[in-house]
């Protein structure tokens, strides 16, 4: 469950937590990630992000003051999506082929941390990381931390 993986993790990460909701209705997603959040104390240890601008709207009127990110579709290229999202997030989480550095001085620019998704190669995560991008998501944490860090 998320609420045991917050908790193993409580004080050694920075967590990245997606609500999946697609529809323009209120599905309580929202609310129950926030619900579990609180419960774990874990308000300043995680980034909650969707490709649902509703669902962040939804989720940022019940927890303010935690950072959310809103995930940018590959299909949809990224200056349509900055137009679509008309509030303020903290991050902005583009698929890593969509990243170049035009787009990442830009965001940095306007005070938003970059976020790529869903990066599994190292020479990716380095070429990222050169260009200023803040984060990044991947299913190989280990591998790509190593990559980074020694390159």
């Amino acid at each position: 469950t998320l609420e045991a993986v917050l908790q193993a993790v409580a004080d050694r990460l920075v967590v990245n937590v997606e609500i999946k909701s697609w529809g323009l209705g209120n599905d309580g997603s929202a609310d129950q990630v926030a619900a579990v959040i609180t419960r774990c104390g874990m308000q300043d240890r995680v980034i909650v992000s969707s490709f649902n601008p509703l669902t962040l709207r939804r989720f940022r009127a019940v927890l303010p003051d935690v950072a959310v990110g809103v995930l940018c579709p590959p299909t949809i290229p990224l200056y349509i999506s900055e137009f679509m999202v008309s509030h303020r997030y903290e991050a902005r989480h583009p698929h890593f082929t969509q990243i170049d550095k035009y787009y990442a001085a830009w965001a940095s620019g306007q005070g938003y941390r970059i976020n790529a998704w869903t990066v599994n190669d190292p020479a990716d995560a380095i070429k990222l990381r050169d260009m200023g991008v803040d984060g990044i998501i991947t299913d190989k944490p280990a591998e790509i931390l190593a990559a980074v860090r020694h390159a």
